[in-house]
């Protein structure tokens, strides 16, 4: 018996190594082209900084101190991180179904206005907050959730209808700012200070960090196990990469693209929701879209392979990039705008890498 049971241990202890090897392996693959993208774009972006006359090791040394340095850069880096994982989920949450909705900062602002119009016209408490997030979802998704109405219905493909739907929702809460919803005598275009009652505290005084973050972290994991452990996730997913193969099997098209759809716009309407009521405690105008936070969110979904941990790091990183470029150009002569390059150099070096991926593929077939 004794000789049994050390037979039967020793195949198990033989086996770990495989699986640890195996597991490594697969996740290499999917880190390296990351890495090499980023190698590639600072690499890129420090030969900018050469040309223009600066020191690309002190203007990098200043980009990193300006994003982590202290505990103030470190909380601002974490604040701009909040707007940009929130769209990266909801972008990822489509692409991973083969939807391409880049409607996301449409559906942000739709969100953060639904929820401001309810905190300043409901009254003040616990319940408008709760209403407040809940019109946000609604704003969100029905705005997203008609992208996918024009493709199941009249064949309009997702990517020209949330793009060109961009403009219509971002014009249309620049006017209910300018206008309707305008603060009398402010010094610009912006809506009333929302009241206390309905607002996200801060969870780190002095800095944008507020407890809106929890509701960011709650949306990953939902997001993270609804398409890894649950059988709608799997059959996204299954759509997404084999939409032929999916539908043979059961899945429907339209009820599927809907749903998705639907969810994306309320994931990127809560988003927005987070930013009125925890940072600026009031709607002002371009502060949702001068900052590019939706695009940011795309980009950290490309990036990560809309994985939604990887969105969480790539927007991270986005987030300490752009905070930390800000202190860089206030230390260098290097303007904070190299960031926006470097971002986009990473994303044309991942595309690239996938192109030639697909090009053999489509050469045997």
């Amino acid at each position: 018996m004794g000789v049994q049971s050390e037979e039967s241990i020793e195949p198990v202890s033989g086996k770990e190594p495989s699986k640890l090897i195996a597991l490594l392996k697969q996740y290499g693959r999917d880190l390296l082209p990351i890495l090499l993208a980023l190698a590639g774009g600072f690499v890129i972006g420090g030969i900018i900084i050469f040309f223009s006359g600066e020191n690309p090791f002190e203007a990098y040394y200043a980009l990193v101190y300006g994003a982590v340095g202290d505990s103030y850069n470190l909380a601002a880096t974490l604040g701009r991180s909040m707007p940009i994982i929130g769209t990266g989920i909801a972008a990822a949450l489509a692409f991973k179904a083969g939807l391409f909705n880049i409607g996301e900062e449409g559906q942000f602002v739709l969100g953060a206005l639904a929820a401001t119009v309810v905190a300043l016209y409901f009254p003040p408490g616990p319940l408008a907050l709760v209403i407040a997030l809940l019109g946000s979802l609604m704003a969100g998704g029905v705005w997203s959730l008609l992208s996918g109405w024009f493709q199941t219905r009249f064949n309009v493909p997702i990517l020209i209808s949330s793009l060109l739907m961009n403009y219509i929702a971002v014009n249309f809460t620049s006017y209910m700012i300018s206008f309707p919803l305008i603060e009398v005598g402010g010094a610009r275009n912006q809506t009333p200070m929302l009241p206390e009652a309905t607002r996200f505290g801060r969870l780190i005084p002095g800095t944008s960090v507020h407890w809106g973050i929890f509701i960011i972290i709650g949306i990953v994991i939902l997001v993270g196990w609804v398409m890894s452990k649950t059988v709608a996730g799997f059959n996204l997913r299954m759509f997404g990469a084999n939409r032929e193969f999916a539908v043979s099997n059961g899945v429907n098209p339209i009820k599927t693209t809907l749903l998705t759809m639907l969810a994306s716009g309320m994931i990127a309407g809560i988003a927005g929701a987070n930013q009125v009521l925890g940072v600026h405690y009031r709607f002002i105008d371009t502060s949702l879209t001068l900052p590019g936070y939706a695009w940011s969110g795309v980009m950290a979904a490309i990036l990560s392979n809309n994985n939604p941990v990887g969105v969480v790091l790539a927007g991270l990183f986005f987030s300490a990039l752009q905070t930390g470029a800000l202190g860089m150009e206030r230390a260098t002569e290097v303007p904070s705008q190299l960031s926006d390059i470097v971002q986009a150099l990473m994303i044309v070096f991942i595309a690239v890498r996938a192109i030639m991926i697909i090009m053999p593929k489509t050469r045997e077939t």
